[in-house]
């Protein structure tokens, strides 16, 4: 089914409710809607509903976005045509878009396009970004030697200020996510510690909980940043919450809780996104489990 919407002014955007009414009169208890960007004819045709209507969660999918985000964000180009073709036969439903400060700064009109076509196709967009590195913070007081970085906090920043510039109904980003994986840093990366190091000051344990501390300190001085404005979510391993040296996690100030690693990640972000590095269905369901 679709409805021809005429007289509309190029580039509005538009949200049209969808509702079911049968020959007795009743209404559909549940309503669909969907928001739309006129381009710069004067007539935009749109579909009903959103073509990724899936609620089961077997079969909803998530995409990371992590090149080509410039022909990506690019209005009606053949990749990102491709790209929501794509999509929309897989049941994403949250979209995953690399989007460092720089890149949100050269291409913020066409960002804004992007997350509302996303929003037309009930997708969400996160803005993501992250490196090892991004937990060592000016003033860290776990690592004695390395380069530190404001990497974290300005994308924070730009996150923030570029959602607080959307205005009316037009999508925003709907969460900041953090694939920071520093327990890939190692000897050879100038930090120290570094991941399961051990020597003649550290043991595993206490290398990983420096490492695992810097990461949560990270993440608190983000919601300093981003307060309740943005949702946070973070993209640990599985194996945080079995990792055997950040069980008797040890939390600087406050002792050993009895908390490991995971649930005091969990305390600082709205979302965790598990990653499992398996490819095959089995493997997913065993760690699952």
């Amino acid at each position: 089914t679709t409805y021809n919407a005429s007289g509309l002014t190029a580039g509005t955007s538009k949200t049209y409710a969808v509702e079911a009414i049968d020959a007795a009169g009743n209404k559909s208890t549940i309503s669909d809607s969907l928001t739309v960007v006129t381009s710069s004819s004067s007539t935009t045709t749109t579909s009903s509903s959103c073509p990724n209507t899936s609620t089961n969660p077997a079969d909803m999918r998530d995409v990371w976005a992590w090149h080509q985000n410039t022909d990506l964000v690019t209005p009606n180009s053949t990749y990102q045509n491709q790209f929501f073709a794509f999509a929309d036969s897989h049941h994403v439903k949250n979209i995953y878009l690399n989007a460092n400060p720089s890149f949100i700064s050269s291409s913020a009109t066409n960002i804004k396009d992007f997350l509302n076509k996303a929003k037309a196709h009930c997708m969400n967009v996160e803005a993501l970004g992250g490196a090892e590195n991004w937990v060592a913070l000016p003033g860290n007081p776990y690592f004695t030697q390395g380069t530190t970085t404001t990497a974290a906090l300005d994308f924070a920043t730009a996150v923030r200020n570029f959602n607080d510039s959307i205005t009316g109904t037009n999508a925003k980003f709907s969460a900041i996510q953090y694939d920071t994986e520093p327990y890939t840093i190692t000897s050879t990366d100038g930090y120290y510690p570094y991941w399961n190091l051990v020597d003649s000051t550290y043991t595993k344990e206490q290398s990983n909980m420096a490492i695992a501390n810097s990461l949560i300190d990270m993440l608190q001085a983000v919601r300093a940043i981003t307060g309740n404005s943005i949702k946070i979510n973070l993209a640990p391993p599985r194996w945080y919450d079995t990792n055997t040296s950040l069980q008797s996690f040890n939390r600087t100030g406050e002792g050993v809780t009895g908390k490991n690693a995971m649930q005091y990640m969990l305390d600082e972000v709205d979302i965790l996104t598990i990653q499992d590095y398996v490819t095959n269905a089995t493997s997913i369901q065993k760690d699952a489990s």
